[in-house]
């Protein structure tokens, strides 16, 4: 642990250590000789630190030539078609990508620079992408994957977004019996619905599966709707009669969600506020006049 030679106080790393003037005056007002070798020791040191400060800062680019080097892709493919390659592989399982998977762009991006380079200037990857909760989790792990999520489509450029959330729990996807939590259940939900009103008029497939109660708490935060929005899938995990939902409710008349595919289950339709003029297909999970029944 280095310390200030003037405030005492410890130096941050990496900073180099400051070489205190000897102030001994025991010979004829000079320093005796134990203080002038200490003090020559302690420049050297300075010396040392600073010429091993200036090789850590070559290694990063150094080891970036390294890999590029031993890398087959980049040394046989231009970045055009490892592009393609990279998109190959993240949708290889299915039409939209979980980034905590390792067929993430994310996951690729950890290879290499060059790799992360490619990988976050290819809005494609970012477009279409799943936020799955399978099991419950304390509300800063929750927000924090969010936030992921949220870097994910700020990758995206300007193409059509696709979303999928889906939570495999009854209750709330983060653990009510922290108390924190329970404070900060409305929190969660702002932040979620504010990333998908940051997006708005960008969404071409919303899917979204997670408990009734979660949807209640989330369907009142949607500000805006989404007018371009073509593919819309709602299925919470079970009904709840006593939930009076509003979804898209704050939208005006000019944006109002317009879908031409919808897919609902375990809701009313006074719940959800689209229009029906352009719906081709209606796929439902549950008979459809025990919805009528709630109309």
């Amino acid at each position: 642990m280095d310390l200030c030679s003037r405030c005492r106080n410890v130096l941050a790393e990496g900073h180099t250590r400051a070489v205190r003037k000897s102030r001994c005056r025991i010979f004829d007002g000079g320093a005796c000789e134990p203080c002038r070798e200490l003090q020559d020791l302690d420049t050297q040191i300075s010396q040392v630190e600073a010429f091993l400060a200036h090789l850590r800062e070559r290694r990063p680019s150094i080891k970036a030539k390294q890999n590029r080097a031993h890398d087959p892709l980049s040394r046989t493919f231009p970045p055009e078609v490892i592009s393609r390659i990279f998109s190959f592989h993240v949708f290889s399982s299915g039409e939209s990508v979980d980034l905590e998977s390792y067929d993430s762009p994310l996951a690729l991006g950890a290879v290499c620079l060059t790799w992360r380079k490619i990988a976050w200037e290819t809005p494609g990857l970012w477009s279409s992408l799943t936020f799955k909760v399978d099991k419950p989790v304390a509300y800063v792990t929750f927000v924090s994957r969010m936030k992921l999520f949220e870097q994910g489509f700020a990758r995206s450029g300007s193409l059509p977004l696709s979303f999928k959330l889906q939570s495999f729990t009854i209750h709330s996807p983060w653990d009510r019996e922290n108390h924190e939590s329970k404070l900060d259940h409305d929190d969660a939900w702002k932040t979620f619905a504010s990333i998908l009103n940051r997006y708005s008029e960008r969404w071409r497939s919303f899917d979204i599966r997670i408990s009734t109660w979660d949807l209640f708490y989330i369907t009142p935060q949607l500000r805006r709707g989404f007018p371009n929005l073509l593919h819309l899938s709602l299925i919470p995990n079970k009904f709840d009669y006593r939930q009076k939902l509003q979804i898209f409710g704050s939208s005006s008349a000019i944006d109002i969600p317009a879908p031409s595919i919808v897919k609902l289950a375990r809701l009313r339709f006074d719940d959800i506020k689209i229009s029906w003029m352009v719906i081709s297909p209606l796929s439902s999970t549950n008979n459809l006049k025990c919805w009528t029944a709630w109309t």
